[in-house]
């Protein structure tokens, strides 16, 4: 049923008429257009350790941060923020599948607090295979 995509082509930017190849880092902020389904970005194939760094320029209060995934959510991640400008950056929320087995010194208990920094594994398991959020 699903045409998916295997090979990419993100020197130029996603077009759906175009380019439907494209999955630039550019895509990792949806915006709500008719187009939001078909712009992703994918990670190189067979990298297991792969890091993403939005700067935002400026001072934000998040209410929800939504990764919503095109395969199998990872097994463990991490959410990372820096509140100098990107000089630090401190832990915000381990998530895994198992937090006992990737992340052992962390509390998988719920957090108490804001600031509490502990596993999460609600959101980590392998189903569903695709659109995990």
């Amino acid at each position: 049923g699903e045409q998916k995509c295997f090979t990419c082509d993100s020197r130029l930017p996603f077009s759906a008429h175009d380019n439907p190849k494209s999955h630039r880092i550019e895509n990792v902020i949806a915006t709500f257009d008719s187009e939001r389904q078909m712009k992703w970005w994918q990670s190189e194939n067979g990298v297991h350790q792969v890091s993403i760094q939005l700067d935002l320029e400026t001072i934000f209060q998040f209410s929800h941060l939504v990764l919503t995934f095109k395969s199998f959510r990872p097994a463990a991640m991490l959410v990372e923020r820096s509140k100098d400008f990107g000089q630090t950056w401190k832990v915000f929320r381990y998530f895994a599948e198992d937090c006992s087995l990737h992340f052992p010194s962390v509390s998988a208990k719920p957090a108490t607090f804001i600031n509490d920094v502990v596993c999460d594994s609600r959101y980590s398991g392998p189903e569903p295979s695709t659109g995990g959020e």
